[in-house]
Protein backbone atom coordinates (compact mmCIF):
# COMPACT_ATOMS: atom_id res chain seq x y z
CA UNK A 1 0.00 0.00 0.00
CA UNK A 2 2.87 2.23 0.94
CA UNK A 3 4.00 1.94 -2.43
CA UNK A 4 1.01 2.91 -4.19
CA UNK A 5 1.26 6.37 -2.08
CA UNK A 6 4.64 6.69 -3.37
CA UNK A 7 4.09 5.94 -6.76
CA UNK A 8 1.09 8.53 -7.15
CA UNK A 9 3.43 10.91 -5.52
CA UNK A 10 6.12 10.51 -7.93
CA UNK A 11 3.33 10.75 -11.06
CA UNK A 12 1.89 13.74 -9.09
CA UNK A 13 5.27 15.46 -8.70
CA UNK A 14 5.87 14.64 -12.54
CA UNK A 15 2.67 16.01 -13.83
CA UNK A 16 3.26 19.20 -12.11
CA UNK A 17 6.49 19.55 -13.24
CA UNK A 18 5.36 19.60 -16.70
CA UNK A 19 2.45 22.08 -16.15
CA UNK A 20 2.30 25.54 -17.02
CA UNK A 21 -0.36 27.93 -15.88
CA UNK A 22 -1.01 31.24 -17.54
CA UNK A 23 -0.22 32.95 -21.14
CA UNK A 24 3.19 34.45 -19.38
CA UNK A 25 5.03 31.19 -18.59
CA UNK A 26 3.50 29.23 -22.00
CA UNK A 27 5.52 32.63 -23.66
CA UNK A 28 8.65 31.77 -21.64
CA UNK A 29 8.93 28.65 -21.90
CA UNK A 30 8.23 28.78 -26.15
CA UNK A 31 10.95 31.63 -26.25
CA UNK A 32 12.92 29.36 -24.23
CA UNK A 33 12.81 27.12 -27.22
CA UNK A 34 13.71 29.10 -29.53
CA UNK A 35 10.56 30.63 -30.89
CA UNK A 36 10.25 34.56 -29.32
CA UNK A 37 6.92 35.36 -28.40
CA UNK A 38 4.71 37.50 -25.84
CA UNK A 39 1.49 36.97 -23.74
CA UNK A 40 -0.52 38.57 -26.85
CA UNK A 41 1.26 36.25 -28.91
CA UNK A 42 0.16 33.22 -26.77
CA UNK A 43 -3.61 34.09 -26.98
CA UNK A 44 -3.39 34.49 -30.64
CA UNK A 45 -2.10 31.18 -30.77
CA UNK A 46 -4.49 29.44 -28.66
CA UNK A 47 -7.31 31.37 -30.83
CA UNK A 48 -6.15 30.20 -34.41
CA UNK A 49 -5.45 26.95 -32.74
CA UNK A 50 -1.59 26.65 -33.96
CA UNK A 51 -0.34 25.28 -30.70
CA UNK A 52 -1.25 22.89 -28.03
CA UNK A 53 -2.94 25.21 -24.78
CA UNK A 54 -5.84 24.57 -23.02
CA UNK A 55 -8.21 26.15 -20.92
CA UNK A 56 -8.80 26.06 -17.23
CA UNK A 57 -11.18 27.90 -16.13
CA UNK A 58 -9.79 31.58 -17.09
CA UNK A 59 -6.57 30.55 -17.96
CA UNK A 60 -4.39 28.58 -20.32
CA UNK A 61 -2.53 25.69 -19.82
CA UNK A 62 -0.13 23.92 -21.26
CA UNK A 63 2.34 21.07 -21.59
CA UNK A 64 5.85 21.46 -21.38
CA UNK A 65 5.90 18.27 -22.96
CA UNK A 66 3.69 18.83 -25.95
CA UNK A 67 5.08 22.28 -26.65
CA UNK A 68 8.51 20.76 -26.73
CA UNK A 69 7.44 18.28 -29.11
CA UNK A 70 5.26 20.76 -31.48
CA UNK A 71 8.11 22.98 -31.69
CA UNK A 72 10.47 20.10 -32.72
CA UNK A 73 7.84 19.01 -35.38
CA UNK A 74 7.53 22.81 -36.38
CA UNK A 75 11.47 23.01 -36.69
CA UNK A 76 11.76 19.71 -39.05
CA UNK A 77 9.16 20.44 -41.49
CA UNK A 78 6.60 18.31 -43.61
CA UNK A 79 9.84 17.21 -45.52
CA UNK A 80 11.53 15.47 -42.84
CA UNK A 81 7.88 13.97 -41.47
CA UNK A 82 8.13 12.17 -45.41
CA UNK A 83 11.54 10.77 -44.62
CA UNK A 84 10.51 9.20 -42.43
CA UNK A 85 7.36 7.73 -44.07
CA UNK A 86 9.41 6.04 -47.05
Amino acid sequence: MNTDINQQHECDAHLADDVLLGAKSIAEHITSLGFPVDENDVYYLHRVKKWPFYKYGAFLIASKRQLTCHAENFTRGRAADERERA
